[in-house]
């Protein structure tokens, strides 16, 4: 991928209003630029393959209105579970498939409420290195994305966001947006519930671990948004199914595993898979975790501005709008 894209790969997602949030975007933006250095780190090993045993064997499932409707009520109450703790502490591990090539990124993550702390890194062959850093105290989400030549740091105000949202006349698109701006393992799943139709929910247990695995595909009004080849497919880093696998207990998504259909149609292989190790759920967290100083050699830039007003914009009425908005 080439740098420019590495570059813009968040802005190119948020531009076209796809709203998996940062956790993911800003790990497959990692994931490019790990490729562009050579992608030395090894990509699923025998003891780090996703829970099923060979998922380029499956296909992309069918629409089934009793799967998508099971589907759906899981997840929400999955979404309800997650936010009732008091705070979820997890190390992440995310591998990735971009082409031939392949690595692994690491990294931790802790929130608690609008409290977030979100960090990884990646290691480029040659000695060079990226990581992204993102930090909220519940008022203010500061963002520092490192790359090999450049670093940049943004800060977006939560509060104005959500009053923003609170008092929206257009809930779903203000909703998704502020997804956007926030960010967290909630608002992932919230991003899920309103850019996948399920397709499939079924129990398995994988190393004496019950599980509850969930299969989606984009709904037609957000994969019509992707960028097309020649042939009509979605671009190769955009997947074209997402499976999250829940800890049956406590409802905990443990993975999310993104597949991408062969170029044959014949078969689905894993693009991204990210598993969260080693989750403590309620525990004690330190509040200097949530607290960020911007670094004296980069100006930092305000992008609340540009969330406030893509809300605006999903509450004004189409025939309203500028031309071209």
């Amino acid at each position: 991928m080439h740098l420019w894209k590495i570059r813009h790969f968040p802005s190119i997602w948020q531009s076209r209003r796809i709203p998996h949030n940062r956790l993911i975007i800003g790990l497959l933006a990692l994931g490019s630029l790990a490729a562009l250095g050579g992608g030395t780190v090894p990509f699923l090993t025998a003891a780090q393959t996703p829970p099923e045993s060979n998922p380029a064997e499956g296909k992309i499932a069918p629409p089934d209105p009793a799967a998508a409707a099971a589907g759906l009520d899981y997840l929400r109450k999955a979404h309800e579970a997650l936010v009732q703790h008091t705070s979820i502490q997890a190390n992440l591990v995310e591998q990735v498939a971009i082409g031939d090539r392949r690595f692994q990124i690491e990294g931790n993550y802790v929130g608690a409420g609008l409290k977030l702390r979100l960090e990884f890194k990646v290691q480029i062959a040659g000695g060079a290195s990226g990581g992204l850093l993102e930090v909220c105290d519940g008022d203010v989400l500061w963002s520092r994305l490192d790359l090999p030549d450049s670093r940049r740091v943004t800060r977006r105000d939560v509060r104005q966001i959500l009053k923003a949202v609170t008092t929206s006349k257009s809930v779903p698109d203000s909703v998704l947006l502020a997804e956007l701006g926030l960010g967290g393992l909630p608002a992932l799943l919230s991003s899920l519930e309103r850019t996948m139709t399920f397709t499939q929910l079924r129990e398995e247990t994988v190393n004496d671990r019950p599980l509850v695995v969930l299969r989606g595909v984009w709904r037609p009004e957000f994969s019509a948004r992707w960028p097309r080849d020649g042939k009509g497919q979605l671009p190769t880093y955009a997947p074209d199914e997402v499976r999250v696998y829940f800890d049956r207990e406590t409802q905990f998504p443990a993975r999310l595993l993104y597949l991408k259909q062969a170029a044959d149609g014949k078969g689905l292989g894993p693009l991204v898979s990210l598993e969260f190790r080693d989750v403590v759920l309620g525990g004690p967290v330190k509040e200097q975790q949530f607290l960020f100083v911007p670094p004296d050699d980069v100006a930092p830039q305000d992008i609340t501005r540009q969330y406030l007003d893509q809300i605006q914009q999903a509450n004004t009425p189409a025939a309203a709008k500028p031309p071209g908005k």
